[in-house]
């Protein structure tokens, strides 16, 4: 993942967060999924079977983390 912001370096601080639902349980999405919260570079922890589950929706937030009046 990659997001920008269109400030100067000094606060163009971006972390990333996958977001999960109640419903992505059943997929147990948590245990598959993680990212790096400072490069936002998506890992795979374990293979997916494609013949149990033909469709993953996966959500990540991109925020700006400096904090005060920009």
């Amino acid at each position: 993942m990659e997001a920008f912001d269109a400030d100067s370096a000094l606060y163009n601080q971006t972390t990333y967060q996958l977001i999960f639902s109640l419903d992505d349980d059943s997929v147990n999405l948590r245990s598959i999924f993680s990212i790096n919260p400072t490069t936002g570079t998506l890992s795979a922890n374990k293979a997916v079977d494609r013949e149990t589950t033909d469709q993953l929706l996966l959500k990540v937030i991109a925020q700006n983390t400096v904090s005060g009046k920009l």
